[in-house]
C-alpha cells in the first residue's frame, strides 16, 4: 500500500476488468511495539509509510475510478 508502483498495477487491473470502482474502503495499520526507549527511525518509517502514507495513496490512485463519468447532453 505505501508504494505507488504497486497501487498504479492494481488500479490498472481493476480498470481493465471491472472499469471503476463502486465502494472503496482503505483500512490499513500497523503497531509496532517497543518500548519507549527502544523506538527507532525505522519503527517510525514503517508505521507512518503503512498507517498514513499507504492509505493516501490508495484513496488518492483510486480516484479516476471512482469519480462518475460526467453525461453527455
Amino acid at each position: 500500500m505505501s508504494k505507488p508502483e504497486d497501487l498504479d498495477r492494481l488500479y490498472r487491473q481493476v480498470k481493465h476488468e471491472k472499469g471503476k470502482i463502486d465502494v472503496l474502503f482503505a483500512n490499513a495499520g500497523i503497531g509496532n511495539r517497543a518500548r519507549l526507549g527502544e523506538i527507532t527511525d525505522k519503527h517510525i518509517d514503517d508505521l507512518l509509510s503503512i498507517n498514513i502514507k499507504g492509505v493516501i495513496f490508495t484513496v488518492q490512485k483510486a480516484l479516476p475510478l471512482l469519480v462518475p463519468e460526467r453525461p453527455s447532453f
